[in-house]
């Protein structure tokens, strides 16, 4: 094997995906909040359809908890949820960052609908994602959930990749530094 040629290869691939990303943009966002005593309803989809009806994939999402004062709890609850659940890496901080209301970033290229079921605790508790539901232990609290919607502005035809995805939801992650979950891809 020539290791000169596959360095060559490599810079090519990253040179395509930064010529695909000028072609990139945030086109669409949008944003709700869900009371913990209420992530039931979203069993029913038509509940998520009625508020993301123009989403498809590829899409971004943060998932924040949106009053700071209780994000200290909910991680204690966490500590001491149940073994055996399959829950998204919890990310310890440096104590001289501050802990940002963000609990989690992710990217879908198939069903949002169902990604967020996982999150919600509602479904798939073999999965790995934050389960909320299975060890918030009925707390009371509000999460928004921010989706952004990426679409090639030159040809909106064209297939955007997952790495494209993953690049743009990487830059997220490292600008939120979310308290769950792992940094996506391999850049």
């Amino acid at each position: 094997m020539k290791y000169k040629e596959i360095i060559k290869e490599t810079q090519d691939s990253l040179s395509k995906l930064s010529e695909q990303l000028n072609n990139i943009e945030i086109k669409e966002k949008y944003d709700f909040e869900i009371q913990s005593r209420k992530f039931y309803e979203f069993q029913d989809k038509s509940k998520l359809n009625s508020i993301t009806t123009n989403f498809s994939p590829p899409l971004i999402y943060t998932i924040d908890i949106t009053d700071s004062y209780k994000l200290q709890e909910l991680l204690k609850k966490y500590q001491n949820r149940p073994h055996g659940l399959k829950t998204s890496k919890f990310n310890y901080r440096n104590k001289e960052v501050p802990v940002q209301n963000t609990l989690y970033v992710g990217s879908t290229m198939k069903n949002f609908y169902s990604r967020l079921k996982q999150h919600l605790g509602l479904i798939g508790k073999n999965l790995y994602s934050m389960h909320l539901s299975r060890w918030d232990e009925q707390m009371i609290y509000t999460i928004k959930v921010t989706v952004y919607k990426i679409k090639n502005i030159k040809d909106p035809e064209t297939i955007i990749t997952q790495n494209i995805v993953e690049v743009i939801e990487q830059q997220i992650w490292d600008k939120l530094q979310p308290v769950f979950g792992k940094k996506s891809g391999q850049l």
